[in-house]
């Protein structure tokens, strides 16, 4: 099974939304079993999947910005744990 990817910023929890076609529905159910669990599914319409789609295509791959938002967050992180480290003394 392939780890879908990150799904939270920083410290923050976050979900991961994978699009399955009706043609893969059997390889979804071979992943189950594998897993020994269901995953929750939702039923979406083509009209519904084009909006996914569109709201996708639509986000820049600006990963310079996204390399720095990252290291500002860990900056922030690590700041705080320090202070509490401190506070703790």
């Amino acid at each position: 099974v392939h780890r879908v990817g990150r799904t939270g910023r920083g410290n923050q929890r976050g979900e991961a939304i994978s699009l399955c076609s009706s043609e893969e529905k059997e390889l979804l159910a071979e992943i189950e079993r594998n897993l020994g669990k269901s995953i929750a599914t939702i039923d979406i319409t083509k009209k519904e999947y084009k909006g996914v789609k569109d709201a996708t295509d639509e986000k820049v791959d600006d990963w310079k910005t996204l390399m720095k938002d990252i290291a500002s967050e860990n900056e922030d992180y690590l700041k705080k744990k320090k202070k509490r480290k401190k506070n703790k003394k």
